[in-house]
């Protein structure tokens, strides 16, 4: 019996599957694989994006501590039947620890669409996984968050049964101006919106990220209304401390109050600012409404220096098999900072959400792309809402293998769908003489039947640069962060 069928065979072992039908399991977990690893292989890394859910079917683990932030110098260990990994397949953020086989294992490696399949179809292992997410969610981010470095750890325990961790859409209310102020709220997942009433119109004030906290200036100030209107810019979940809960925090770690009080008037001094200054506000309005800052990497284009010759079309066109993609029409965000129609690497990409083949994907580093086999039925391209996929014809065609494999190598390029890992975009050979290689080697392909594909800005991927920045005459087309490349301009926080 080989390892998979064996695997499958002794579910009924493992707490997560005991209650269920070993047959219907067997069938829902049929297309998941299962792995080997030895002492001190690495089996997650932090920050990577790896949706995967891990069940330790023989062996055991570690699960280090987030390097950043707050974190302690306690570690996990995880042995025969325990989960790991529910956190980065359950909502799709990046991995928050570096796990390591510390003995022999055996994993079941559980896709993030095999795990959504087994939470719709078997009732008990969605309560025990809702379960078990919301109390390592809490306690990883009450434990990393800066603020409370200072806490004990048995504060923190529980702290973790009384906090409750609520999720958000887009577009929800978290709580309105003038609402009483009954909770703090910690973010765990997402961005939100502060904004206040201006005669009727809704002014935006700043946005917050994930490890931002909100809801304490009228707690701070006793019998306050709320000030502001929270809302969610995308999926959001924020950790939530009632009023009393939060009393108690202040009084037994006075540092907090402290560095509460201490952020709270800077964000007063930012909303003056920002109430006297007309296109600062406009600036920021623009970027939220727009959903930039919800993204991890943008396209701009500085309308002072572009020219309008099209050479980042041309060049995008050239290294794509004649099919750019990129769009020189968009969003205008500021007096002279553009967006071009290209893909933004969503934080929350709503395009990889109802891929009937998996096709859409991202790789380790966070960035999306079509794999070949995509099937070209448009669902990533309807659900794209910045409009920045696009269903077009391609020839289909083959050469020889060898003949492949020559040219990638001298090309530094790789296959569509294969991972380019950490290559620099940013530097390299020329993109012209790139390109002519290129077209030498596809002048030899003989051409078969034109197929449906999906196609948007991968990046370059498998070049050494991105033919856009790299061919752009004036500079004036860069590729950016967006809360790093707009922090001078608006406040995160």
């Amino acid at each position: 019996m080989n390892l998979k069928l064996k695997t499958l065979s002794s579910l009924s072992s493992i707490s997560l599957f005991a209650d269920e039908n070993q047959a219907d399991l067997a069938s829902a977990l049929s297309e998941c694989e299962v792995n080997e690893y030895l002492p001190d292989d690495l089996i997650c890394r932090e920050g990577e994006y790896d949706e995967n859910c891990h069940v330790i079917l023989s062996g055991m683990v570690q699960v280090g501590l987030p390097r950043g932030g707050g974190g302690r110098g306690n570690r996990i260990i995880l042995s025969d039947g325990e989960v790991f990994g529910e956190i980065a397949a359950m909502s799709g953020a990046p991995r928050t620890a570096d796990i390591i086989a510390m003995k022999p294992s055996v994993i079941l490696n559980i896709s993030r669409s095999s795990m959504f399949q087994l939470l719709d179809k078997f009732g008990s292992i969605k309560k025990k996984m809702d379960a078990l997410y919301r109390e390592r969610a809490l306690r990883n981010q009450l434990m990393k968050v800066p603020m409370f470095s200072g806490v004990s750890e048995s504060f923190v325990d529980r702290l973790v049964d009384r906090v409750t961790l609520n999720s958000y859409s887009k577009g929800d209310l978290i709580f309105s101006e003038g609402d009483d102020a009954d909770a703090f709220y910690l973010i765990r997942y997402g961005f939100v919106k502060v904004s206040q009433n201006n005669n009727g119109k809704e002014k935006a004030l700043a946005y917050l990220k994930e490890g931002h906290c909100f809801g304490e200036m009228a707690l701070l100030n006793e019998g306050e209304k709320r000030m502001a209107t929270i809302s969610a810019i995308n999926r959001v979940e924020v950790i939530k401390i009632a009023v009393e809960d939060f009393a108690n925090l202040l009084s037994s770690n006075p540092g907090i109050r402290r560095n509460l009080e201490s952020a709270a008037g800077q964000r007063e001094e930012r909303n003056l600012q920002i109430s006297q200054d007309t296109n600062l506000a406009n600036a920021l309005q623009s970027t939220i409404e727009d959903g930039v800052i919800s993204t991890k990497s943008l396209l701009i284009m500085d309308t002072t220096k572009c020219v309008q010759c099209d050479t980042c079309v041309e060049a995008c066109a050239a290294l794509h098999n004649g099919k750019s993609r990129l769009v020189r029409n968009g969003a205008k965000i500021s007096s002279f900072i553009f967006i071009p129609t290209s893909c933004r690497n969503c934080e929350d990409p709503t395009c990889m959400a109802q891929c009937p083949t998996g096709a859409i994907t991202r790789d380790s580093n966070g960035e999306i792309y079509h794999k070949d086999f995509c099937i070209g039925c448009g669902g990533c391209a309807r659900n794209c809402p910045f409009g920045n996929i696009s269903i077009v014809e391609l020839e289909q065609d083959y050469q020889n293998g060898a003949i492949r494999r020559i040219f990638s190598f001298l090309f530094n390029s790789t296959e569509a769908g294969e991972e380019r890992g950490n290559a620099d975009l940013n530097r390299g050979p020329e993109g012209d003489k790139e390109t002519m290689e290129r077209n030498k080697v596809d002048s030899g392909i003989r051409k078969r039947k034109k197929r449906r594909r999906a196609v948007k800005c991968d990046m370059c991927r498998g070049f050494s640069q991105m033919g856009c920045v790299y061919n752009c005459p004036t500079g004036a087309a860069r590729r950016v962060n967006p809360t790093e490349y707009f922090s001078d301009l608006i406040s995160v926080g």
